[in-house]
């Protein structure tokens, strides 16, 4: 909505509203291109599955730094990704019976650990063979992610370690019919850190805000 505030220049004509609904329903308009298709089409994913999109990299924290590095609401400790790998197998027979899994991650070490342990119990795992790259950042190259994306987007269930912008988009892709749920969300033991980043979070928010009140009065 802020984006549509900011950038709608026939707000006389079409309301901030409708233009967001608009936007987010152009989602279903995108489809991939021939040669992604084709690359998708290889992967032969049954006609029923979930996913798991585990997003590291850039949105992981180390405990000792928290205040400085926690941008984005979006974002998890290193030891609770860690942990992931260990309490997946519980996080998806929580919600789902189904044993067909796409995963996707922009790290490779954490994704075979994934795959590995889905393996051991008795789940059918399909994933894009990705080229990876030693970086702080997404660790895979663009052609990839478009695979990841729109493979994810054709999912029953999206479980997501974090969340943010590539499953939201893999569920508008979808046109709405697929659901997000995330693993820094659920109710388990690492539930009150998830709380206390949150804290964190609105707090520096709060503290970005109040200074550019006070700077520009």
């Amino acid at each position: 909505m802020k984006n549509c505030r900011a950038a709608n220049k026939y707000s006389f004509q079409i309301e901030n509203k409708e233009l967001l609904l608009e936007w987010k329903n152009s989602y279903k308009e995108i489809i991939p291109n021939f040669s992604l298709k084709k690359k998708i089409n290889k992967i032969n994913l049954p006609k029923n599955f979930i996913s798991i999109h585990i997003r590291s990299t850039d949105r992981v924290v180390k405990f000792t730094n928290t205040f400085k590095e926690i941008q984005l609401k979006d974002m998890i400790f290193d030891f609770q990704l860690l942990k992931f790998s260990s309490m997946v197998i519980n996080f998806l027979q929580k919600h789902s019976r189904c044993k067909n899994v796409y995963i996707s991650s922009d790290q490779e070490n954490l994704k075979m650990k994934v795959i590995n342990k889905l393996k051991k119990n008795n789940y059918r795992v399909f994933f894009n063979n990705c080229n990876f790259k030693d970086s702080a950042y997404r660790q895979t190259k663009g052609v990839d992610f478009l695979i990841d994306l729109f493979c994810i987007s054709k999912s029953k269930i999206i479980f997501s370690t974090v969340g943010g912008g590539v499953p939201i988009t893999a569920h508008l892709l979808s046109g709405k019919k697929n659901k997000i749920i995330c693993w820094i969300d659920e109710m388990n033991r690492f539930y009150f850190l998830r709380v206390f980043f949150l804290l964190i979070y609105y707090v520096k928010r709060m503290k970005f805000i109040l200074f550019n009140f006070h700077r520009f009065k």
